[in-house]
């Protein structure tokens, strides 16, 4: 019957709504990137299953926790771990200021 609207899949607290979460990726260990992947995989998952999949990778494409540049290892270490990536490949200048890919 294809993506029938369902309980929602939400029982992580959100960052609190202040301007610094509204500007900047939440610091270390404030926030954990694809936290329910294994339960909710993105192949098989609804459109709110995927939307959460794309919010996840959308933050982490700032390569940052906070106002603080991410170890590219980390950001390595979270696609592979949690998200399970096979192998990452990052595109652009990650040392230069903006976001990347």
């Amino acid at each position: 019957m294809g993506n029938i609207l369902a309980a929602p899949i939400r029982q992580a607290p959100l960052l609190e709504g202040t301007w610094k979460n509204l500007f900047y990726p939440p610091e270390r260990n404030e926030y954990t990137y694809f936290d329910r992947a294994k339960s909710l995989p993105f192949k098989s998952g609804s459109t709110f299953v995927k939307a959460a999949w794309a919010a996840d990778a959308a933050m982490l494409a700032y390569g940052r926790f906070g106002k603080s540049a991410m170890p590219p290892s980390e950001f390595e270490d979270i696609l592979k771990g949690p998200a399970g990536f096979d192998s990452v490949q990052r595109i652009g200048d990650w040392s230069k200021h903006g976001t990347q890919g």
